[in-house]
């Protein structure tokens, strides 16, 4: 298993380094199939009751930087947030993992896919474990999930497993 950005993915499976790929920003490609398996939603988090007097220009974001090539889909962060809604970054990070860390410090909140929160709360004490921020108004991010792969080879029965692994987990 390996993970890579949007376009390295493409680049990855193509040059054989990866049979398959799983991506919410997918850069098409000729010799590519890009397979619809549900969607993932995004939502702002933080540690339980934190931040919860502070409107959404006071709170303070840990936000993944990583940038993307433009994407049909419209992705252009790591994280997703909605680009026409400002808010304040306080904490900068090259990826999503370092910036989870910093909002389960509680010096922070993350935007993140919900599933992420979920299975992080899984392993952690509740004093770090994030919560939906619930007293301000976000607008809900939802981003399509797609499996990629070379259109020359057909599906074999560990990638049919993966497929309906991720049809049967995401929302769809």
């Amino acid at each position: 298993m390996i993970e890579r950005g949007p376009n390295n993915l493409e680049q990855a499976i193509l040059s054989n380094q990866a049979d398959v790929g799983i991506t919410y920003a997918p850069i098409p490609h000729p010799d590519l199939e890009f397979i619809k398996v549900g969607f993932i939603e995004y939502h702002a988090f933080t540690t339980k009751d934190n931040f919860k007097d502070l409107t959404l220009a006071d709170i303070p974001f840990a936000v993944p930087i990583t940038v993307f090539p433009e994407s049909p889909t419209g992705v252009k962060t790591l994280d997703n947030w909605p680009t026409e809604i400002n808010r304040k970054i306080s904490y900068q990070f090259e990826l999503l993992e370092t910036a989870l860390d910093v909002a389960r410090s509680g010096a922070a909140a993350v935007f993140c896919p919900s599933f992420i929160a979920s299975m992080q709360n899984e392993y952690l004490i509740s004093k770090y474990q994030l919560h939906l921020i619930k007293h301000i108004s976000i607008p809900k991010v939802k981003r399509r999930v797609y499996l990629v792969k070379r259109k020359s080879e057909p599906l074999d029965d560990k990638t049919k497993y993966l497929l309906n692994f991720l049809k049967e987990s995401l929302i769809c």
